[in-house]
């Protein structure tokens, strides 16, 4: 007697259910919206250190010729432009101003002139022998950019030989890209200063 083959049961589908799905949604929709957070801060945060890293870069650029070459002078003369002129500050007052002369050698008539434009507050730099004079740094809003100090920071009185020439420079705007430096801005406030005395003493 022949008999019929046992009918196999039929096998379950593999499926997801709606409690598995929803919470697969919710977890991936938290981990998208982490990553998203992270990206978002990391652009903010980008914004707010390019400004400062460009300008640390354009204000070494700009520094390092002053002070290369202050470092090879005959002779630095630390006064104030008054207009086109150049006067160097008296003797018997504070060594300070808004314009500095260098001469690289002994010819009084070849000298390097750095000042402080009062109109586009402006650091310039141009020679005896030139006819425009070159911007150097922009924005900075003191007017007393140098000094003559000793060597232990004091401000001098006199025209002595061995002074540290200091150039400060406070800036109330960042370039490339432009940001304000100022209360209420990313950076209340941004100063580059830099001490540099002649490597040949007479």
């Amino acid at each position: 007697m022949r008999t019929r083959p046992a009918i196999a049961p039929r096998r379950r589908l593999a499926a997801f259910t709606l409690v598995e799905v929803l919470i697969t949604m919710v977890t991936t929709t938290i981990i998208m919206g982490g990553v998203m957070a992270a990206y978002m801060y990391g652009l903010r945060m980008v914004q707010f250190v390019q400004p400062k890293l460009t300008s640390s870069d354009e204000a070494r650029k700009a520094v390092s010729l002053l002070t290369e070459e202050i470092r090879s002078a005959f002779d630095v003369k630390v006064g104030n432009r008054d207009g086109t002129a150049f006067a160097p500050v008296a003797p018997f007052t504070p060594q300070q101003g808004n314009a500095l002369r260098i001469y690289p050698g002994p010819d009084s008539n070849a000298f390097i002139f750095y000042f402080w434009d009062v109109n586009d507050k402006t650091l310039k730099r141009t020679t005896n022998n030139a006819t425009t004079a070159k911007i150097v740094a922009e924005s900075v809003s003191n007017s007393v950019v140098f000094a003559a100090e000793d060597f232990k920071g004091t401000l001098l009185s006199n025209d002595v030989n061995n002074r540290v020439i200091v150039a400060t420079l406070q800036f109330y705007q960042i370039h490339y890209p432009k940001v304000a430096v100022g209360p209420g801005n990313y950076y209340d406030w941004y100063q580059l200063q830099c001490k540099v005395t002649k490597r040949t003493l007479d």
